[in-house]
């Protein structure tokens, strides 16, 4: 591997085959293209122990060539060579590692062939939300079941619903709690079996989506055939109470505004992930115009809300190895008034890995502390690859450090007004002019390029993506950055001083509504666009971030800035016409 230059444009040495590009990135690719391996080839798992074990041997050679290894006084040729042997070696090693550690974590399907059946589950519950009429959804994970003992271990989809009529008995389902579910059981792939007597195009991508979560099986009970037999832990009843009170908060509005109104109702969704809050024609609308990811509470919404936490602490004076201490607490609080959902939980772990990092990292670089921190969410949770909160997460928040913020650097460098001097006012304008400079041209890179990595990613996870979404959807991802950070705000403000930050987010939010409602309504504005494999939309979403890495580290920013998204856009469209 031959050594790249750093950003900047001045070359870097090359000692000893050492490359400018981080290990972690190599690591990440293995991880990444041995679990597509395994999931995409099932017949692999009887090659589990053999693969630890090769694993294992090349790791060992590696370490024995590296004590044997290579005089100083090496030829740079046969020190790149000898660069690209370890790396391969190390790539093959973490693939073997990888391939084995994903059969370790996720058990293969214990009934192929499954028909639906009634049973009765003893699931532990790892999330839950609400939907229309008040049902509950959401994962577990089974504990036991004498229906079908072969289930335990299994993660498993639920739903609770009486009907139209809504629950007339709601269980009390928090995270952490076991209960027991007494209803159909149906698989979520093989012949697609109807679910709950219909099928449509919805459904079978949904099924599609919890089969690339590996969950192979999904319940449906009614709220009578629900029983809590171990009550969920304290800290997830803390989590609720937490959350009723940034309820309370957002909803606080000046006199003139009804916390009932729609552009309200979908600002406390957006805030708090509550898609249930929506109406099933905002559902269509926000999806369809390729905007629903700023509902999914992800690196976007926890990033801003560090954000404005970071200029906050900055305003008052707070020193860099003081921001972490007070921040990161305060920003807990956030993600618990999420339901602490595992989504806002490794968003959270991300940016506290990227922010302590930064404090006590000697030179390290925050793309290179996200790589590490996805490495070792999915050596420790090895199903998270096919999750879409997951992969948001991290594309999302390491879009604004490779595309993004340099963009911004560009943009400021040729647009930038220029500084004022004289008299007092003149300066306080000067400044006053770069702020909102700052403000509206990093929140608008921000948005772009954070818009771009998940456009891939909404086109498979929630079915479909708008084509001209490259347009205006960095104007939504803007406008949900200004509703979540003055709503983040306004929860550490007493109600009188909230409802008036609380009062600009829903204007906000309400243009955003409309807008999607009426791009959803103009049929040359909102085209549906799909991409069925997951593989297809994670490589896409891996390229430009690639490209845009690299074009950073080779010093050519600016041709990245339009390499990153055509490589993007090249690659999905030959995956949409290898379909």
């Amino acid at each position: 591997m031959t050594s790249l230059p750093p950003p900047g444009g001045s070359r870097c040495p090359a000692r000893r085959g050492e490359a400018c590009a981080p290990p972690s990135a190599w690591i990440l690719a293995a991880i990444l293209c041995a679990y597509a391996a395994a999931s995409a080839i099932p017949e692999l798992r009887r090659f589990s122990a053999a693969a630890l074990s090769a694993g294992v041997f090349l790791l060992a050679l590696l370490a024995s060539a590296e004590v044997l290894a290579f005089s100083e006084a090496e030829p740079p040729r046969a020190s790149r060579r000898a660069g690209i042997a370890r790396g391969a070696v190390v790539f093959a090693a973490v693939w073997c590692a990888a391939l084995a550690r994903f059969y370790m974590g996720v058990p293969e399907n214990p009934y192929p062939g499954f028909a639906p059946r009634e049973a009765s589950v003893s699931a532990r519950i790892s999330d839950v939300s609400r939907g229309k009429n008040g049902s509950l959804y959401g994962t577990a994970e089974v504990v036991s079941s004498k229906d079908l003992p072969l289930l335990a271990g299994q993660p498993l989809w639920f739903v609770v619903s009486d009907g139209k009529g809504g629950l007339r008995n709601p269980p009390e389902l928090r995270p952490s709690a076991v209960a027991v579910f007494n209803g159909a059981v149906y698989p979520t792939g093989g012949a697609r079996y109807r679910s709950r007597g219909h099928s449509d195009q919805k459904s079978r991508d949904f099924d599609g989506y919890l089969e690339g979560k590996f969950v192979h099986y999904k319940i449906f009970a009614p709220s009578s055939g629900v029983k809590v037999e171990v009550p969920a832990s304290p800290r997830f009843g803390l989590y609720a109470k937490i959350a009723e009170y940034m309820d309370s908060s957002l909803s606080a509005l000046p006199p003139f505004m009804s916390a009932e109104s729609e552009a309200a109702k979908t600002y406390r969704a957006m805030i708090l992930g509550d898609k249930s809050l929506l109406t099933p024609e905002q559902k269509d609308a926000f999806a369809r115009t390729g905007v629903m990811h700023v509902f999914a509470i992800s690196g976007l919404h926890v990033g801003f809300a560090a954000g404005i936490l970071y200029f906050a602490l900055s305003a008052l004076g707070a020193g860099r190895k003081i921001q972490p201490l007070v921040a990161l607490p305060a920003l807990f609080l956030y993600v618990a008034a999420c339901g602490g959902r595992p989504s806002a939980m490794r968003a959270f772990g991300m940016v506290a890995a990227v922010w302590l990092a930064s404090l006590l990292g000697r030179g390290a670089k925050p793309i290179d502390t996200i790589t590490l921190a996805a490495i070792a969410a999915l050596a420790i949770f090895p199903r998270d690859m096919g999750d879409a909160g997951f992969a948001l997460s991290y594309c999302v928040a390491a879009s604004i450090f490779v595309y993004s913020l340099p963009l911004f650097e560009r943009v400021s460098e040729i647009a930038a007004p220029r500084a004022l001097y004289g008299g007092f006012f003149r300066r306080a304008y000067s400044d006053f002019r770069r702020k909102f400079f700052d403000f509206a041209a990093g929140g608008i890179c921000i948005s772009f390029g954070c818009s771009l990595a998940a456009f891939p990613l909404s086109a498979h996870y929630f079915g479909y993506a708008s084509l001209a979404a490259a347009a205006y959807s960095p104007l939504f991802v803007f406008g949900s950055g200004i509703a979540v950070s003055l709503g983040f705000a306004g929860f550490f403000l007493p109600d009188f001083a909230a409802q008036w930050l609380n009062a600009v987010s829903c204007a906000v939010v309400g243009v955003m509504n409309e807008s999607s409602l009426m791009l959803d309504s103009a049929a040359d504005m909102s085209v549906d666009f799909s991409i069925k494999s997951g593989l297809a939309a994670g490589a896409a979403a891996l390229a430009f971030l690639f490209f845009a890495d690299l074009s950073g580290r080779l010093g050519r920013r600016a041709a990245g800035f339009f390499l990153a998204p055509a490589a993007m856009g090249a690659l999905i469209m030959l995956c949409k016409f290898a379909e």
